[in-house]
C-alpha cells in the first residue's frame, strides 16, 4: 500500500503518512545490511566523515527533485536516513537538516555520548587495489 493510499484509508494527513512511510522504509533498508555507511552507499549517497566526526553526505540522490520541492523532499530524506540509522542500529550520529552547497541537506552530528569506534572505511577506500 502506498503512503497516499494509507492516508486515504486512515484519514491521516498525507504529509504525516509520507514521513512515517519514509522512516519505515529506512528501517527496512538499514536492518537488511546492518551498516549505515553500506546502506547509504547502496542507495546512492556518498558518506564521509569530517574532522569533527560529523557524517556528511557528499551528494543527494534526490537533488533534482529537491530543487523544486525542497521542504518536502528534504524532510522525507531526513526521515528515510533516520530510519536507516535506526534499522542498522547505528547510534553514532544525530541526523539533522543542515542544507549546504555541494552536499546533501542531511548531516549527522557526532554524538559525544556514543563511542565512535575506529574510523570506518569509505567505499573508495574499500575498493580492491
Amino acid at each position: 500500500m502506498t503512503a497516499i493510499e494509507e492516508s486515504a484509508r486512515t484519514g491521516d494527513p498525507a504529509a504525516e503518512t509520507l514521513l512515517r512511510t519514509a522512516a519505515d522504509t529506512g528501517r527496512a533498508i538499514g536492518s537488511a545490511v546492518n551498516s549505515l555507511e553500506r546502506a547509504l552507499e547502496d542507495h546512492g549517497y556518498e558518506p564521509r566523515t569530517n574532522d569533527d566526526g560529523a557524517l556528511v553526505l557528499g551528494n543527494c540522490p534526490f537533488h533534482r527533485l529537491a530543487r523544486e520541492h525542497t521542504d518536502t523532499v528534504c524532510h522525507l530524506n531526513l526521515e528515510l536516513l533516520r530510519g536507516i540509522a535506526e534499522g542498522s542500529d547505528d547510534r553514532r550520529y544525530t541526523l539533522v537538516l543542515d542544507p549546504g552547497i555541494g552536499r546533501c541537506c542531511v548531516r549527522g552530528a557526532a554524538r559525544p555520548d556514543v563511542d565512535q569506534g575506529p574510523p570506518r572505511a569509505t567505499a573508495e577506500e574499500r575498493k580492491p587495489r
